[in-house]
């Protein structure tokens, strides 16, 4: 009876300590693979989207195709900078409706593109610019109150392109204020050198290194 006890025991000790075993290994793996991480940010995304009345930007690498009325969001491990381009210019590839906003986040730099038929190939500039903007306010003639815009840093780089009539929607979609939203709106803007001006949902931004383009972008019906 006694041996019977014995054996058993020592089996058991013996199954436990192999189960721990299998156990550690696979939270190795998921660990080194960043397994648990991007669960972990998945998951507080996902809650904070159910408790927020707007929508919440993801605390991860991403890829988000923005379109007239919907937006695409794709999962992105953290590449690198030789990889962005071809990424986004693969990406472009796919698309057919003009106009679309492409936005890439990649850990603190992001990269926003506006999908244009004419091109072929978006260069990529890592360089931050020197010239930034101060404030910009969003202004409608159906609303009495005025929408601070907020530009990520991360958007600082050479050659984005900004404020858009696409990229201010998400921009509004992003904040809990109130907004009305079309083609009458216009954006109050001052810039590093306290310059002000401003530009419509005809116009967008090019950021260069010490000056920023005003450029015209024709009005989709």
């Amino acid at each position: 009876m006694d041996d019977t006890f014995l054996t058993i025991t020592f089996y058991l000790m013996y199954l436990y300590t192999v189960i721990q075993l299998y156990l550690y290994s696979i939270w190795i793996y998921c660990f080194e693979n960043s397994i648990i991480v991007e669960l972990c940010r998945s998951l507080i995304f996902k809650f904070n989207s159910l408790i927020y009345t707007y929508k919440i930007e993801p605390n991860y690498p991403y890829i988000c195709i923005c379109g007239d009325k919907n937006e695409t969001y794709m999962n992105l491990e953290p590449i690198s900078q030789t990889e962005i381009a071809s990424t986004l210019n693969t990406i472009a590839s796919g698309l057919n409706k003009i106009h679309d906003l492409i936005i890439l986040r990649n850990n603190d730099q992001m990269y926003s593109r506006i999908f244009k038929d004419t091109v072929n190939d978006y260069d990529i500039s890592f360089v931050k610019t020197r010239k930034y903007l101060l404030s910009v306010e969003y202004t409608h003639p159906d609303m009495s109150n005025r929408i601070v815009i907020e530009i990520d840093p991360g958007l600082y780089l050479i050659g984005n392109e900004i404020l858009s009539s696409r990229f201010v929607l998400r921009c509004l979609e992003y904040q809990n204020e109130k907004y009305v939203f079309d083609d009458r709106y216009i954006l109050h803007i001052m810039d590093s050198k306290i310059k002000l001006f401003t530009i419509t949902s005809s116009e967008y931004i090019l950021i260069g290194n010490i000056e920023y383009e005003k450029k015209s972008i024709k009005i989709l019906s």
